[in-house]
């Protein structure tokens, strides 16, 4: 069998150290990825920092931000950041407070998303406006949003700033696409007429874009 441009083009050493490795089984899970990386403990402590940050004054936003956190996820995002972060001092305290930023973005998204699709599930679980209603599960969110926030409020490189406002800002326009799709727009566009009353030709136009909401 002829050599392929690239083993033509590494040492000898290398391509012995690479047919090597193609004969060890490829982790089967993300679960697998993170034992080989010796990431479990440090994800394990952003699970317990996502539940102790969900724990607010509200009774009512302790209870659905538990039920949210609770329903799990890959964390893929948070193993991301914490593998960047092995590519320079790796500091596990620091490191952890933008990895549970990053997943309260997440998970804010989602309950947003939840409640503009009417879904009443999410990874098996109902999700917030199902189990509670729409008010809570748009509080909820924004409260997600604002954890994220104060999660990099003492974060000493302004570009992380920088980036958590970026990504959610493109968060929430992504967000609103489906809602600037109803019928009729131009309701929903409406300037105020004077004395500070929307147009009411069309009321049922009015319930309609209030569901969507």
């Amino acid at each position: 069998m002829g050599l392929s441009t690239l083993q033509l083009a590494l040492p000898e050493s290398r391509l012995v150290d690479l047919q090597a490795s193609s004969t060890h089984p490829l982790p089967a899970n993300l679960n697998d990825i993170l034992q080989r990386a010796t990431l479990g403990d440090d994800m394990a402590a952003v699970e317990r920092l996502l539940l102790r940050r969900t724990d607010s004054r509200s009774s009512l936003l302790s209870a659905a931000g538990a039920h949210t956190i609770a329903a799990g996820g890959k964390r893929l995002r948070a193993a991301l950041v914490l593998l960047a972060a092995r590519l320079g001092n790796y500091d596990l305290e620091r490191a952890a407070h933008p990895a549970a930023a990053i997943e309260l973005l997440h998970a804010a998204s989602l309950v947003h998303d939840d409640l503009v699709d009417h879904a009443e599930r999410r990874r098996g679980h109902m999700t917030i406006h199902a189990r509670w209603d729409s008010t809570l599960a748009l509080m909820l969110g924004d409260y997600f949003f604002a954890l994220a926030a104060n999660e990099l409020a003492a974060e000493r490189d302004p570009r992380i700033i920088k980036f958590y406002t970026g990504a959610a800002q493109t968060i929430v326009e992504g967000e609103l696409s489906p809602v600037t799709q109803i019928e009729p727009l131009d309701v929903a566009l409406a300037p105020e007429k004077e004395g500070g009353q929307h147009h009411r030709e069309q009321p049922e136009a009015h319930e309609h874009l209030r569901g969507k909401l």
